[in-house]
């Protein structure tokens, strides 16, 4: 669309110009013989996308909420569909997430071209975007709906890519602090610190992470620990980069509450009995069965999503000449 719009009005110059020489001739005829001897040089340059391709920014993330996820922020994008018991979007095994009638597990996920896993819990294939990368710490975000990119590095690219991207140190030394505060004993703290450029084209950050909340309907904490680092050596003909990622998760669950028209118990929500233990021993019978007419929506005592996880990667992108560019435009990151 903008190639079409710059080269609309290219032409639409020309023709001005057109109509004006005769009248510059009359009035300045050298200058018009200078002007016609210079070569005049319109360039346009763009990137190759799909057209179903969209982009999130790192700032227009973070104005959905401080510290949401990727996963979170395109559910503003059109055809997304995505809810979390997790106000920042993070619990997997609450997740619900379609894009074009496409559910997470049908989707490909990756960050600066690394493989990652399919949105689920107990997956086979990698960890999610929330666990591999703290959210202020994201460059930006591309969301490739319909049919999966053949170049996307995943196992479960069917109905679409997300492709998370992280920022590059800052070419200034600095830090930045960031502290959120909620109800139910909800905070964020976050932290980063740059180091800025040093050496010979060098620059590196160290990021950290501690948020905590309760849920609003039994006494469960969620929260955990996330740690990112990276490193960036830009150099005359290649740029190195290293990456690092660690998590530390605990975030509880909720059950949800089952509907049925020949069940007379519909409860609005299914809280945990956690911690009271005395209070569950006496909920269930001599046999362990749960009260009769609770039916499907008894209460469990706990049930959380607990995970640890690392992930880091290098990569070197060097230019073997001035000419030739062997990299595919929208299929690697830069």
């Amino acid at each position: 669309m903008h190639i079409r719009n710059l080269m609309g009005s290219a032409a639409a110059l020309a023709m001005l110009a057109g109509f004006s020489l005769p009248a510059m001739a009359q009035q300045a005829p050298d200058a018009a013989a200078t002007d016609a001897d210079q070569v005049q040089e319109i360039v346009v340059t763009s990137t190759r996308r799909s057209a179903s391709e969209i982009e999130l920014p790192a700032h227009q993330i973070q104005t959905i909420m401080p510290g949401a996820s990727a996963v979170k922020a395109i559910n503003m994008l059109p055809g997304v569909i995505f809810q979390n018991a997790d106000p920042w979007g993070n619990n997997e095994q609450n997740e619900s997430l379609y894009i074009h009638g496409f559910n997470a597990q049908q989707l490909g996920y990756t960050l600066d071209g690394v493989p990652l896993g399919d949105q689920s819990y107990g997956n086979y294939n990698g960890l999610s975007v929330q666990r591999a990368i703290i959210s202020e710490n994201i460059g930006r975000v591309s969301l490739a709906s319909g049919a999966g990119d053949l170049g996307t590095a995943s196992t479960s690219n069917l109905g679409g890519t997300l492709a998370t991207f992280s920022d590059d140190p800052k070419a200034e030394a600095g830090g930045q602090i960031e502290q959120v505060f909620g109800s139910y004993d909800t905070f964020r703290t976050f932290a980063r610190l740059d180091s800025g450029t040093f050496g010979d084209g060098n620059s590196a950050y160290i990021s950290f992470v501690r948020q905590d909340a309760r849920a609003w309907d039994f006494n469960g904490q969620q929260g955990g620990y996330q740690v990112n680092a990276k490193f960036v050596h830009a150099g005359e003909k290649g740029t190195f980069k290293a990456f690092f990622d660690w998590s530390d998760k605990t975030e509880p669950n909720e059950d949800a509450t089952s509907i049925s028209a020949t069940q007379a118990y519909q409860p609005y929500t299914r809280p945990f009995l956690y911690p009271d233990f005395t209070k569950a021993l006496s909920y269930v019978d001599a046999k362990g069965n749960t009260p009769t007419a609770l039916g499907a929506n008894y209460s469990n005592y706990f049930s959380a999503a607990q995970r640890t996880d690392y992930l880091g990667y290098m990569s070197y992108d060097y230019q073997l000449s001035d000419q030739p560019d062997l990299e595919e435009p929208g299929l690697l990151p830069p």
